[in-house]
């Protein structure tokens, strides 16, 4: 077989070349166009995987996790609740009554609830002159009744707040007597005689 020169080689190759030239354009042109569509795509199903992600996160694991924890409190409620032949019963009148006793502060702490009484008066500028007390024991269940009766001359927006502040600092007492009427020779004054009742908790 007769060998080419280099010459002809070259000949070759100058003719090859264009060929070839062309071709590797093409692929180019359809790499490069593929390359052009390929991010959007990615970032469209990256997008939609970090919102099934985020979705999870935020949304299914704390349903999930509150569940657990509805669970488990209702696990710890049947457990303490009483149990007949199997079933689960609900506590009896009696249980309710000794948890509404508990409730109330005993007997000791009257000296200290009437303190929280005249300190709420003298917040609202009220001086008591005198204070009645009478202290009750029912027999037909284990409460006190501390009554506390004050006659007062005030400016009746100071009694009325007055009364407004035991009530909403002292949820064991209740008013049981009003009485105001106007003071016609003071503007804006008025005579009052008000009622408190502690309810209280018997000793033993």
């Amino acid at each position: 077989m007769a060998e080419l020169t280099q010459a002809e080689l070259n000949q070759i190759g100058m003719k090859v070349q264009p060929s070839q030239t062309g071709w590797l354009e093409g692929r180019y042109a359809s790499v490069h166009f593929s390359i052009r569509l390929l991010p959007w795509q990615v970032v469209a199903g990256a997008s939609l995987l970090l919102l099934s992600l985020l979705s999870l996160l935020l949304v299914v694991l704390p349903q999930v996790r509150a569940l657990d924890q509805l669970e488990s409190s209702v696990a710890e409620l049947r457990k303490s609740m009483p149990r007949h032949a199997g079933k689960w019963i609900a506590p009896s009148p009696q249980a309710s009554l000794n948890t509404f006793y508990d409730f109330l502060p005993p007997e000791s702490d009257t000296y200290k609830l009437v303190g929280k009484l005249l300190d709420a008066a003298a917040t609202q500028g009220i001086a008591p002159e005198k204070a009645e007390y009478q202290l009750t024991r029912l027999s037909a269940a284990p409460i006190s009744r501390y009554q506390v009766t004050l006659p007062l001359h005030a400016e009746y927006v100071a009694v009325r707040r007055f009364m407004i502040d035991v009530l909403n600092t002292l949820p064991n007492a209740a008013i049981t007597e009003v009485s105001i009427t106007r003071d016609e020779q003071a503007e804006g004054m008025v005579n009052a005689r008000l009622r408190f009742t502690f309810y209280l908790r018997q000793p033993g």
